[in-house]
């Protein structure tokens, strides 16, 4: 066993000297002295450089798409938000701009539909059950207990110069002189009884008209559940009339509905003014992205060439 361990052992030392010896032959083709010293100052011959790699994204490259405009950006997304930022490559937030504009708007029209009928509802309510004749000939009745300061009311009565009331051949009436009443309504309210009344009845038929007779005890005697005295007196303004309260709750609601409806209007616009800018931010900034290159040179170290990998970046304003 021993002679063999000898023998493999030989073998080792020669194998190491040969390649020793072979190492030796390509130094000396270099022309290596094998002093360290005298060697480190040799420069090898430089190696062809055939690796490398680019990446870009800069807008200026050739190879990149063409710049955006941010001028047609904006006026894209001015047409329909989120067109702007689809043409500068930004989809999720067209996707969104988008989606926002739908919803504003369907939920605008919805809420618009309804409001429109309840307005519809209540002002037919109010055609079929609040009369100016019957509220005219309450007042024209109750003109000193309305107020007391008014004593004579004869000339709004029939056969005046300012009668408010309007009768046919019958001495049936039929019609109310609104600006007759106007006047009268005024002149039982400028003493400053608290019983005087407080407003004047609007166009017939207006926004305000349907306002008032709804919301002011004053107009309470219009309604046709409202216990008509031609020779009695009731103070109107501690008087609750359910038919009224109901009518003024259901202006309430078309009210309420229009407030919804002009919400989702100006969410309309406020999508349209931000998808404006961002649309022109997204162009502007689709213009002026980084540029990255990145490559291996040979660089010389202590007088050799070392590949060395290289990324080189910019940005334009």
């Amino acid at each position: 066993m021993s002679l063999i361990k000898i023998v493999i052992s030989l073998c080792l030392i020669l194998l190491v000297c040969s390649c020793g010896l072979i190492y030796g032959q390509k130094i000396s083709e270099n022309n290596l002295s094998g002093n360290l010293y005298l060697d480190e100052n040799i420069t090898p011959p430089i190696l062809p450089l055939t690796v490398s790699g680019q990446i870009s994204s800069n807008a200026n490259d050739p190879d990149v798409k063409m710049k955006k405009s941010p001028l047609l950006a904006g006026i894209l997304s001015g047409i329909l938000p989120g067109a702007g930022e689809f043409y500068s490559g930004q989809y999720l937030k067209a996707a969104i701009f988008l989606a926002v504009e739908t919803a504003s708007i369907t939920t605008a029209a919805i809420y618009n539909h309804k409001a429109n009928y309840e307005t519809a509802f209540f002002q037919w309510y109010v055609n079929q059950h609040w009369s100016p004749v019957r509220y005219a000939q309450w007042t024209l009745n109750n003109i000193s207990n309305i107020n007391s300061a008014v004593m004579d009311g004869s000339q709004y009565q029939m056969g005046g110069s300012s009668q408010v009331l309007i009768y046919n051949k019958q001495g049936v009436a039929i019609g109310v002189n609104r600006e007759n009443l106007n006047a009268l309504e005024s002149e039982l309210g400028t003493t400053g009884s608290p019983t005087g009344y407080s407003h004047q009845l609007s166009i017939f038929y207006s926004y305000e008209y349907y306002k008032l007779v709804g919301k002011y005890p004053q107009f309470v005697a219009g309604w046709d559940t409202f216990p008509f005295y031609p020779n009695g007196f009731v103070d109107y303004n501690n008087y609750q009339l359910p038919q009224m309260l109901w009518y003024a709750h259901q202006r309430g609601v078309a009210n309420e509905l229009y407030q919804t409806y002009y919400f989702f209007v100006g969410a309309i616009f406020v999508n349209h003014f931000l998808s404006i800018l961002d649309a022109v931010w997204s162009a502007h900034t689709y213009n002026n992205r980084i540029a990255m290159n990145v490559s291996i040179q040979n660089i010389s170290v202590a007088g050799n060439e070392v590949l060395c990998p290289t990324l080189n970046f910019s940005y334009n304003f």
